[in-house]
């Protein structure tokens, strides 16, 4: 694999994306760009929590929606979608384990429900721990829509639900977001910048939750002044919410997890409170990297941008050895309807390949992808491209079919390099598929492998469309 090191903030002046993206003019390489957004990121962590005026007097943007909303919202999806939507209750908020309020961490888990779906591989999401940043809770309940309405119609949806579980916690501090709520309508208490949670009703005394994890807490890039922003609590995994979340990382062990934040677009990595590099630095910078090739951020290891200490992606890695990483989307906090359509359009992408090669992510980042699988109806003739060029970028040396998604790697069915060998980081492969029984919605899948025997992950296609009912 052609690996180019990481000068000191963690990006790569020789490894450009190849993918198109939203921002295809912007380089997020470019010293400039990079030199920019650590800035506007360390501006924006130490502001202070008084709204800008462009926020004095607005109104909430058209996307945003309450506490209770949202809780309603994912309780229509499972009664829509109850053989493959389970809403979990995973903890109390502060104010109700204090009986003030009414607010539970809720997370919603999307697959397909039946023999062996426990034991499939996790992507865990969770957005909203910093309670004015509040695209990315929208973001992620946008995505379980899409992946729910593409169910039985989309190959790449109905292979996600039927081979993933896919954990979604879009309100990781609800005091926090009650807040922000109140800051809207006016009503008192309220703050638009609210970012801590608000430990038991009090919003400027509550803690940084993100500060708050039990993994080298209380060290760089953290206070012990309530009052600081920053706050990280009386002691480590003091706070109700973060005992939720740290006890289900650890009963499920999720093989990727990321942190959605706002904003400065970077896509960061452990560790935070060291430039010491992970045992999985290589295969970090990797992952970063790929996120790079879609929402077009800056790949970063955490440190790089400042220091931080009781995170929640040092502690997934640290405790469960989960692929983690925050993703800090957009230009602002509170962002418009028009930079919200823009966050989803580059990180849409990122939800996908992230939950797609949570089987194996540190492995799968390396191997090739298999684009535009395409089977002809009438010759059963399959065609796909496979590239190396945004992962190992090494020459490509085979690819296959399966038809069990749960099949070793090189027991499938044999493809040929369309041009006779494989001998380049880029080849279009084809197939027959005549041999290959099944009825209308049956999937197969294609996956390639690299010279240094890396296997990529599947790409999904119907052997036989679907009859589509709804």
């Amino acid at each position: 694999m052609q690996l180019t090191p990481l000068n000191s903030v963690g990006t790569s002046p020789n490894v450009r994306p190849s993918a198109p993206a939203p921002d295809a003019l912007v380089d997020p390489y470019d010293p400039a760009v990079v030199r920019e957004r650590l800035e506007a990121a360390r501006r924006a962590e130490m502001s202070e929590d008084q709204p800008t005026d462009d926020l004095v007097g607005s109104r909430a943007p058209s996307y945003f929606r309450s506490y209770e909303q949202l809780k309603a919202a994912m309780y229509e999806l499972q009664a829509k979608y109850p053989d493959l939507v389970t809403v979990r209750d995973i903890g109390d908020s502060a104010e109700k384990a204090a009986g003030k309020a009414d607010r539970d961490l809720l997370a919603i888990e999307l697959t397909a429900k039946g023999a062996g779906s426990a034991s499939r591989p996790m992507a865990f999401h969770m957005a909203g721990i910093h309670a004015r940043e509040i695209a990315n809770p929208e973001m992620l309940m946008a995505y379980a829509t899409k992946l729910l309405e593409g169910y039985g119609v989309d190959p790449e949806a109905t292979a996600t639900l039927n081979t993933r579980r896919v954990v979604l916690l879009p309100i990781t501090n609800p005091d926090g977001h009650a807040v922000v709520e109140k800051g809207y309508t006016g009503e008192p208490g309220g703050a638009l910048m609210q970012r801590k949670s608000t430990s038991a009703g009090d919003p400027r005394k509550g803690v940084d939750l993100n500060r708050n994890f039990d993994f080298h807490w209380g060290t760089a890039g953290s206070s012990s002044n309530e009052n600081s922003d920053i706050y990280h609590g009386k002691s480590a995994a003091s706070e109700v919410e973060t005992q939720a979340i740290q006890d289900f990382i650890k009963a499920e062990k999720p093989q990727v997890f990321i942190d959605w934040h706002s904003y400065s677009k970077l896509n960061l990595f452990p560790w935070g409170d060291t430039k010491a590099p992970t045992k999985d630095h290589e295969a970090f910078q990797a992952l970063a990297r790929k996120f790079t090739t879609f929402n077009r951020y800056t790949p970063v290891q955490s440190i790089g941008l400042y220091p931080t200490s009781g995170t929640t992606i040092d502690y997934a890695y640290a405790t469960v050895g989960a692929a983690a990483l925050t993703v800090e989307t957009g230009s602002s906090f509170h962002q418009s309807d028009v930079e919200f359509q823009k966050t989803m359009d580059e990180n849409m992408p990122v939800l996908a390949y992230a939950t797609k090669v949570a089987d194996a992510p540190f492995q799968r980042v390396w191997g090739p992808d298999a684009t535009g699988v395409t089977i002809d109806p009438v010759t059963r003739q399959l065609t796909a491209a496979l590239s190396d060029a945004s992962n190992g970028r090494d020459l490509l040396s085979g690819a296959e079919i399966v038809l069990d998604p749960n099949a070793a790697p090189g027991t499938g069915i044999a493809l040929k390099a369309a041009d006779g060998s494989f001998d380049s980081m880029d080849e279009r492969v084809v197939g027959d598929t005549s041999a290959i029984s099944g009825g209308a919605g049956t999937l197969v899948y294609v996956r390639g492998r690299d010279a240094e025997g890396n296997w990529g992950a599947l790409t999904p296609q119907w052997l036989v469309a679907p009859a589509i009912s709804r």
